[in-house]
């Protein structure tokens, strides 16, 4: 999921995404164990780095951020609070068209009793992270799992130092995994067995 971060999708290794139909996919679902449904979603379709989105993603930026995002000698986050701290350069969007396909995959899952991981590099809950590295719509993406209850994680990244959160009413973890930048040699396995998954770090002493 970094790739999509640090690089421009054109300069994506074909390895790394599967090609379905010709095409690279960068949002896709699979079945690592039986009833386990990992749906990978593209924190980046809207995004800066995104050659066919790029400039829809600085109309979203400056719409919602004062600051001359152009610049590198600005800090973007100036006068910004709580949520509204999320729309820099660094962050994205998932479209209209991710929205529609990730609903119709949980619900396909709601209605096969599939347990369901999220994966996306931006984190999707202001509980489980930085709030200045949240997704533009994340608030998009948490209404779609709300109308379902087969989600039971969602895991990411990007808040370089980690986050946890728990949603008891609605049983689902949000992950936030810490960046080997801080914690060297660190990284995760994720477990799945019939009737549970482990998630488990791992860093160097």
């Amino acid at each position: 999921m970094c790739w999509l971060y640090n690089f421009p999708t054109r300069n994506v290794p074909e390895c790394l995404f599967p090609i379905i139909d010709g095409v690279q996919q960068f949002y896709y679902d699979f079945y690592p164990a039986e009833k386990w449904r990992v749906v990978v979603l593209n924190a980046y379709e809207i995004s800066i780095l995104s050659p066919d989105h790029s400039e829809k993603a600085w109309e979203i930026i400056k719409e919602n951020n004062p600051n001359d995002c152009t610049r590198k000698d600005v800090v973007w986050k100036t006068g910004l609070k709580g949520v509204q701290k999320r729309f820099c350069p660094y962050n994205g969007a998932l479209s209209a068209e991710q929205l529609t396909w990730l609903d119709q995959v949980l619900q396909g899952s709601q209605n096969l009793m599939d347990r369901v991981v999220i994966m996306i590099h931006t984190p999707v809950h202001p509980s489980s992270a930085s709030k200045s590295s949240l997704l533009w719509n994340y608030d998009e993406v948490l209404n779609i799992i709300y109308k379902y209850n087969c989600v039971r994680s969602v895991i990411g990244g990007h808040d370089h130092w980690g986050g946890y959160y728990y949603s008891k009413k609605r049983n689902i973890h949000y992950i936030t995994c810490e960046a080997p930048l801080e914690v060297e040699e660190s990284y995760y396995i994720l477990h799945m067995y019939n009737d549970r998954a482990i998630f488990e770090q791992y860093e160097s002493e």
